[in-house]
């Protein structure tokens, strides 16, 4: 059974396996929904090439599932279960993660258990504005260490004004002190506005709205008295409960959750700063990786690691062709270059004799080693630097390199 399900107005399809008797979503549709891409399909591309370990991820435990397009045509999207979801997540930086948990596991258990009892598919629509429980938990953010609900949630569900709530509210101001109803800062304000949380419905005269706590939830059965306030105030409170359950029985989980990605951040802090360094001719690389497919990046990293050469450059490498003498006449003038390579065949041979014809004054020597090498080394003045690549496979597959805190004459004394 396919479904369009909604998460903060935003539609993500669905699809039900009666078999495996678990929701399957679509990979691009909650992309897209987290990221607010306009290409949501373009954005995991570049997701899967900067983390391969989540494109081996997709590749294995996300299925082809049929779903239907904005075509209104069925075709095969990348699905994945709630548990695939998760783990996909982590590689995505937004506002909107722990709210987007909350929501899945909801659409996920509800889904399950309506199963379970019949045959029938469980529509979650959290756009309608009734009384049930998803709706409500949708509505409840996590604020100064507190679950908050904001007034102009609140004054859709009692169905009042927000600006009458706020004046009932004033009016006992006393009943509601600053632990349990508070206004927020124009920055808490601007963050909640960025995760979608408030809307441009205030129109021109913006105000900073009030946050009630569960407690001042509670208050709020005192001052608006109708029937209908007080049936969804009990509501509201099994909301509040349902939800602190949930937190306090998935700890463990989302404490795991949130340490992974702030080690992912941590993360993409540092390939910042590497790529950074790769593109800072003024900076000396001393490391960093560089992705399948970035042969520009690549080669400007290795120009510039030769660049810094005064007087010579030795490159040990087992697998050589004419790409590889061309790299290295990236060279300052008046700096020699010599090659090891692991077997000097005739064909080699005949590309250092063209090479030396284009370049009569820059020749770069061509050696066999007398020690069989199976990694990758470039030797500038007196660092060593290691490398994951052949020079002429550069940015033709994810490799890495490193300045090493090495003696050359280690290197030097196995090659003859």
């Amino acid at each position: 059974m396919e479904k369009i399900q909604l998460f903060k107005d935003k539609k993500i399809r669905t699809s039900w396996n009666a078999e495996e008797e678990k929701w399957y979503f679509s990979v691009v549709d909650v992309v897209g929904v987290l990221t607010d891409s306009l290409n949501p399909t373009d954005y995991l591309k570049k997701m899967r090439k900067r983390d391969p370990e989540l494109s081996s991820f997709l590749g294995t435990n996300c299925p082809q599932v049929t779903m239907v397009s904005e075509s209104g045509k069925k075709r095969k999207v990348l699905a994945a279960d709630a548990k695939g979801i998760l783990r996909i997540i982590q590689s995505i930086t937004s506002s909107q993660v722990e709210s987007f948990k909350l929501w899945l596991a909801r659409v996920s258990d509800d889904a399950k258990v309506r199963e379970s009892v019949s045959n029938k598919l469980y529509i979650v629509d959290c756009q309608s504005n009734d009384l049930r429980k998803s709706n409500i938990e949708s509505k409840i953010y996590t604020l100064r260490g507190s679950q908050i609900m904001l007034d102009s949630d609140l004054a859709e569900l009692y169905d009042v004004e927000t600006k009458a709530l706020k004046q009932q509210v004033k009016r006992n101001r006393s009943r509601f002190p600053e632990d349990i109803m508070f206004e927020l800062t124009k920055e808490e304000f601007d963050s909640l506005r960025s995760q979608n949380v408030t809307s441009n419905k205030r129109g021109g005269n913006q105000y900073l709205p009030f946050a009630f706590t569960e407690t001042g939830v509670a208050m709020l059965s005192s001052v608006l008295t109708s029937e209908k306030a007080i049936m969804i105030n009990l509501h509201i409170m099994r909301a509040f409960v349902s939800m602190r359950k949930y937190i306090i029985a998935n700890a463990n989980v989302l404490q795991r959750i949130e340490s992974l990605e702030l080690k992912q951040v941590a993360t993409e802090q540092k390939m910042d700063e590497i790529l950074d360094r790769l593109d800072d001719g003024t900076t000396t690389p001393i490391y960093g990786i560089v992705f399948e497919g970035k042969v520009f990046d690549a080669r400007l990293g290795v120009s510039n690691i030769i660049k810094l050469a005064k007087k010579e450059i030795v490159l040990i490498d087992p697998y050589v062709d004419a790409r590889t003498f061309d790299i290295l006449e990236d060279r300052e003038q008046n700096v020699t270059a010599t090659i090891f390579t692991s077997r000097v065949t005739s064909a080699l041979r005949n590309i250092k004799k063209l090479h030396d014809v284009q370049y009569p004054k820059r020749h770069i020597g061509l050696k066999q080693c007398a020690t069989n090498f199976h990694d990758r080394f470039l030797i500038v003045d007196d660092d060593v630097y290691h490398f994951g690549a052949s020079f002429k496979d550069l940015g033709q597959r994810l490799f890495a390199f490193e300045k090493m805190e090495l003696d050359k004459n280690l290197i030097m004394s196995q090659l003859y």
